[in-house]
């Protein structure tokens, strides 16, 4: 389950992007509302019933770990690497909570942040650890906080002050 899906293309069909999107939803039964973004991008939130889904839909025009995409149907999907460069840069640029629960689970899958800081900093040249120590050091989770895929928020601290300490090591030696 997600509460949160991110569409990107490689190429600018951002705008027939959120036509799909509103035709899928109207089909599917689903209210719209479109959410602030960037005038390059569209974000929205879907509602259903109870269900509701933030899509954004964007262009990815940043350098890629791997350039082969691995292809579902007609849809291409990034691998491990390029998710693992992705979440790194969007708890840079906006640290949320999602983000660094999915950062979590590549990490445990084997795809970490000190194999993947170099990619990062190419895709953002503000990526650094230091700069990711800063942010991360401002992330707060509440202990009643909800929090998605049933990840305990203690653990998820700990996951997270374990990770200031990894980037603020590798801060250090540079």
């Amino acid at each position: 389950m997600t509460e949160n899906l991110e569409l990107c293309t490689l190429e600018d069909r951002v705008r027939v992007g959120e036509a799909a999107l509103l035709e899928a939803a109207s089909d599917a039964g689903a209210k719209v509302q479109r959410l602030p973004a960037d005038e390059s991008c569209g974000k929205f939130l879907l509602r259903r019933g109870e269900d509701s889904l933030v899509v954004d839909i964007k262009r990815d025009t940043g350098p890629k770990v791997d350039p082969e995409k691995t292809v579902i149907g007609n849809i291409l999907v990034d691998g491990p690497n390029d998710i693992t460069v992705k979440k790194m840069c969007a708890l840079l640029a906006d640290a949320e909570v999602n983000d660094l629960i999915d950062l979590r689970a590549l990490e445990i899958a084997g795809y970490t942040i000190e194999d993947h800081i170099g990619s990062a900093a190419r895709k953002d040249p503000e990526m650094t650890p230091a700069e990711l120590v800063r942010v991360l050091s401002e992330f707060e989770i509440d202990n009643n906080a909800k929090i998605p895929s049933d990840v305990d928020p203690a653990d998820l601290r700990s996951y997270l002050a374990v990770l200031v300490l990894r980037l603020t090591s590798m801060a250090a030696r540079t």
